[in-house]
């Protein structure tokens, strides 16, 4: 199956880490902050336009995350929230995104009195959320943190009720938090993915690592993608936090029999 995965980079590492994408032929995930919100002068945003100019390299950006409360008993802390979507739907329009993760904001240690609060409260923001998002035309996935089960999650997608709303698999979080096996991960949120974040650890933190480096079984995990997940439809994240993470997850990927863009620097040497 052919395949351009999509690289993960702070927005505050563009102009350093950019080449990473460009040299490997690969898509590009922009991780948001508030910085990047409030001064987008600031950051590299040029640089994603022109290459998405030039070689239709696809973009999606994942929304901040610190300090944001999508379910927060506080209205003020959901209006703060939603400040920042807007900021994010805003870009995504301007950049063409294809689609934007967000976090949930769950903590079982702040909600679990209020659960029902919190569902109720996350789905009128999450509502709200597509209907900014809408003129942008892209999807949103709701990826995986601190959960320990899925159906929270689930639950949330389904009273959202849109097939734009759907998942993100992370793989280094539900090694770290999961209290499932990801068959039983998968089976439940599986007709809701649509995008992986692909990254390793060895159970104890949220590493980041390269594929190959940790404890997540990904031959399992691609067993049950193939059962449980629509084929072809399901973007595909690295978010190694080191440069070497990110051939190293490329090997990986090849492994699995997945065929890979040629790097820039391999296709010149052909060419000659």
């Amino acid at each position: 199956m052919r395949l351009t995965p999509f690289l993960s980079i702070p927005s505050r590492s563009l102009y350093s880490h950019f080449r990473l994408v460009e040299e490997r032929g690969l898509n590009l995930e922009i991780q948001l902050d508030w910085d990047s919100l409030d001064n987008p002068q600031n950051h590299a945003f040029h640089l994603v336009r022109k290459a998405r100019e030039k070689t239709g390299m696809e973009i999606t950006l994942h929304a901040p995350f610190i300090d944001m409360a999508p379910g927060a008993s506080d209205p003020l802390m959901r209006r703060a929230t939603m400040t920042r979507l807007e900021q994010t739907a805003n870009l995504a329009q301007e950049l063409g995104a294809r689609m934007i993760v967000v976090h949930p904001g769950y903590d079982e240690k702040r909600y679990w009195m209020d659960l029902d609060g919190f569902k109720r409260r996350s789905v009128e923001t999450w509502r709200r959320f597509m209907d900014m998002a809408e003129p942008a035309g892209c999807d949103v996935a709701l990826e995986n943190i601190f959960e320990r089960r899925p159906e929270i999650l689930v639950e949330v997608m389904e009273m959202v009720d849109t097939p734009r709303f759907g998942a993100c698999f992370d793989t280094g979080h539900f090694n770290v938090f999961s209290k499932v096996s990801v068959e039983e991960w998968l089976k439940v949120v599986g007709p809701h993915v649509l995008e992986l974040h692909l990254h390793n650890n060895y159970g104890e933190h949220d590493d980041h690592n390269g594929m190959k480096s940790g404890v997540f079984d990904f031959a399992r995990f691609f067993s049950a993608f193939n059962q449980y997940i629509r084929p072809g439809k399901t973007l595909f994240t690295l978010e190694p936090h080191k440069e070497e993470g990110v051939d190293e997850s490329l090997e990986a990927l090849a492994g699995f029999g997945y065929s890979l863009p040629m790097p820039a620097t391999l296709a010149q040497a052909q060419a000659v």
